[in-house]
């Protein structure tokens, strides 16, 4: 799949690799994927999607949150001039995590950083996260229960 990315010049076959090598199960694919993101590669207008992609893969939410974090100066440098494009990779990296833990992890992770520019999309993500979670801790039971009674 990245070999298609490489050699096709439709913007829209580019596209649809890149949502295709965010859906992996594999979590060192997902670590590729966003590596191969950010290198010069993968045009930067694009960059985002990827994060999208591996973001809302729940086999790639954990990796694609820390590699954000491991990498967050590079983005934040590389989309200063791109606000609109860091607020959505931190909302693809944080926003669909799911343990009450998680936002204690995105609040430290933040603590003593400039976040003006992002702000908005730092509070909806971490809504979500305790959205999610509140919905984990209340339902996955029933929901776990449904499935197996419906044979799923």
């Amino acid at each position: 799949v990245k070999k298609l990315y490489l050699e096709t010049t439709a913007t829209d076959q580019k596209l649809i690799a890149l949502a295709a090598l965010g859906t992996t199960p594999h979590p060192e694919l997902v670590q590729e994927t966003l590596q191969f993101a950010i290198s010069d590669a993968v045009r930067s207008q694009d960059l985002f999607r990827v994060f999208v992609y591996c973001g809302a893969n729940p086999k790639g939410r954990r990796t694609t949150w820390s590699f954000t974090k491991s990498h967050w100066e590079l983005l934040q440098t590389n989309f200063a001039q791109s606000l609109s494009s860091l607020s959505r990779i931190l909302k693809a990296s944080a926003g669909e995590l799911s343990q009450h833990s998680d936002i204690e992890d995105i609040e430290q992770f933040f603590d003593g950083k400039d976040t003006k520019v992002f702000d908005m999309s730092l509070k909806q993500s971490l809504e979500n996260v305790s959205v999610n979670s509140n919905w984990l801790s209340r339902d996955a039971e029933d929901v776990f229960k449904w499935l197996k009674s419906h044979e799923f």
